[in-house]
């Protein structure tokens, strides 16, 4: 049987947190000035426009509670307990789909080459080592990466538009699950 304060927790949880990615100060910066990255004559990489690196750090604060989850309100748990809710299968049905998309998105690959692997990285990675190598964790691996990364000046910009183009994009799936969410709720209390 389903712990209805459990799952009802859990689903404001996200919510709030949903509300604080959406209305920061990143997503603000990129709805102003947008996200891109200039080109010189020769074809280098110049510079970068967007969000500030202390925007996107503060971002990522609470954008990591929709996918660590050791977080009751990731992606993963959320899935758990929409599947033992009692409310409407349609929205078990929408939640999964939303959760399907991401898992794709994020397994795609990127459009990025690694110079010092020589392969396509998968959003997944860029994500996975911008949060586990040095915004938000310090996995010693991912730290490497992602030291390597912003040590090529290139790289690292072109990198870096990269990671805000994809945590732009997964916004529109937390406000969507949002939405969901906000009917479960009404169907739980």
């Amino acid at each position: 049987m389903a712990d209805n304060s459990k799952i009802i927790d859990a689903l404001r949880l996200f919510n709030t947190k949903a509300d604080d990615v959406l209305n920061s100060s990143m997503l603000d910066d990129l709805a102003k000035h947008g996200t891109g990255v200039a080109y010189d004559d020769d074809g280098n990489v110049e510079k970068k426009h967007g969000p500030t690196a202390d925007h996107v750090k503060a971002f990522v604060l609470d954008f990591r509670f929709f996918i660590q989850d050791n977080e009751r309100c990731s992606f993963r748990n959320l899935a758990k307990l929409y599947q033992d809710a009692p409310v409407d299968a349609w929205l078990k049905k929408n939640f999964e789909s939303a959760r399907d998309y991401i898992q794709t998105y994020l397994d795609a690959p990127g459009s990025i080459e690694d110079k010092y692997k020589g392969n396509v990285v998968s959003n997944r990675e860029i994500l996975d080592t911008f949060l586990y190598g040095g915004l938000a964790h310090a996995n010693k691996n991912k730290e490497r990466l992602f030291n390597d990364w912003m040590a090529d000046p290139q790289f690292s910009i072109y990198v870096n538009h990269e990671f805000v183009w994809m945590l732009s994009g997964l916004c529109w799936v937390i406000k969507y699950v949002k939405g969901l969410n906000e009917e479960a709720l009404r169907q739980l209390t």
